[in-house]
């Protein structure tokens, strides 16, 4: 049974297979970029993608009606792979600036087994 460094170097050939290439140094200037503004996140997932949905959103009273929504189809690999960079920003924005302080409700807890599976807008409204 391989081990996590097997899986992960597994992960990283699989991704590299094609071109074996050093990813820090992309060329980025022939790339069409687009600056997005997100204030609500959401996601789900299928058998073979993960989906991370971003929305620019106005809030009016209770009514929450997006203005611009990117979706993100991202291979498991992938999204694992983002959750690290994503981890490892935050962390060095933490020693920079400070903690970032969310509001209770939005605070990330553990599914226990037998708990039933919110979602994050589950758990908002649930207040």
């Amino acid at each position: 049974m391989p081990d996590d460094n097997d899986l992960n170097n597994s992960m990283l050939e699989t991704h590299t297979q094609q071109k074996r290439v050093h990813y820090g140094n992309v060329d980025y200037s022939k790339a069409q970029s687009v600056r997005f503004y997100a204030n609500h996140v959401a996601g789900n997932m299928t058998l073979f993608d993960i989906r991370l949905i971003l929305s620019d959103v106005d809030v009016v009273g209770d009514h929450v009606s997006a203005v611009q929504t990117l979706t993100l189809l991202l291979s498991p690999e992938v999204a694992e792979m983002t959750r690290i960079v994503l981890e490892e920003a935050l962390t060095k924005y933490g020693q920079s600036f400070g903690k970032v302080r969310l509001p209770e409700e939005l605070k990330h807890t553990p599914i226990q087994e037998g708990t039933p599976k919110t979602t994050s807008e589950e758990r908002i409204r649930q207040g």
